[in-house]
Formats: C-alpha cells, structure tokens, sequence
C-alpha cells in the first residue's frame, strides 16, 4: 500500500489497483502478514487522523497506532469494545454480516440482475444468525463469486460490475 494523490493505493498480487480516499478513511485494519505500508503513507495517515491497527496471526488486533495530536478516542473504544461479552460481539457481528449482504443486495438490484440472485441473497440476509454461526456471509460471498465468474466470460458482468461487487462484499 502507498500514498497517491492524497488515496490510499491498493495493488494486489494481481496488479489490481484500488484507490481509496484516505479523508473517506477512519481506520485502517491491517490483517495480512504480505501488507507492506510505505513511510509516506503512514505519514499521510497520521496527517489525517486515521488509526491503524495491525492484527496478529489469530486475526485479532494486536496493536494500535494512531496519531500523537489525534484523537485517543479511538483507542479507548477499542478497549471497551474488546471487552463486550461473547453475546453482544456476536450480536453485532450479525448486524454487519446482515448489512453486507444487504449492500451486496442493493447493488443486484442495481445492475438489474436476475431474480433468482437476489432471491437467494435476500435468503441468505434473512437466516442470518448472532455470531453467523451458519456462515451466510461466506455463503453469500461463494455464490456471487460462482454466479457471476461463469457468467464473466460471456460478458454478461461487466468488470466494473465485478469490482464493485467485491469491493461490497469486502466492506
């Protein structure tokens, strides 16, 4: 990752560029050991008053840097929400998984796809559980990816349609 133009430049393994707005950036959570930050980046991001928390191998925050004039705010929400109860974090993690789905709704029914799809999704939102023990999120995010990969080379999707479904369903 590194600075471009004031947005934070993503570059894959695959050479795919994504540019985020970093003033559109609160925090940045890094959980991936290849995540390579540039100096004038993390410069930026302290400028801005992003936080940056960086994740250990079991995919929990480890660490927390945020900016020495900035708002502390944040970290003392990390804390308080690393101590809710088993319940209350998977109670919440329902709601986030259920607002995925839903984006990933939102933007079917934006691109007039079939109904079939956005049945499916409208399932898959509603037998959403606390803690998504049933995994509909990852069983939300396989179907799209099955769907409409097939349907790519046909060109049926739109690689611009493509990239926005992903960068939803990564949200």
């Amino acid at each position: 990752m590194n600075l471009y133009l004031d947005n934070l430049k993503i570059i894959d393994q695959n050479d795919n560029e994504l540019l985020v707005p970093i003033r559109d950036v609160h925090t940045l959570i890094l959980d991936n050991y290849k995540a390579v930050l540039t100096v004038q980046l993390i410069n930026k991001l302290t400028d801005e008053n992003v936080n940056v928390i960086a994740c250990g191998v079991d995919h929990m925050p480890a660490s927390l840097f945020f900016p020495i004039e900035g708002n502390a705010q944040a970290a003392l929400m990390l804390k308080k929400q690393l101590k809710w109860s088993t319940y209350i974090k998977e109670f919440i993690q329902k709601e986030i998984v259920q607002a995925k789905i839903y984006n990933q709704l939102e933007l079917l029914k934006y691109f007039n796809k079939d109904n079939f799809a956005i049945s499916k999704l409208d399932e898959y939102y509603n037998d959403v559980s606390i803690g998504d023990k049933t995994n509909r999120e990852g069983l939300s995010a396989k179907f799209i990816l099955e769907h409409y990969m097939v349907k790519v080379s046909s060109d049926l999707l739109k690689h611009r349609e493509m990239q926005l479904l992903i960068t939803v369903m990564r949200s």
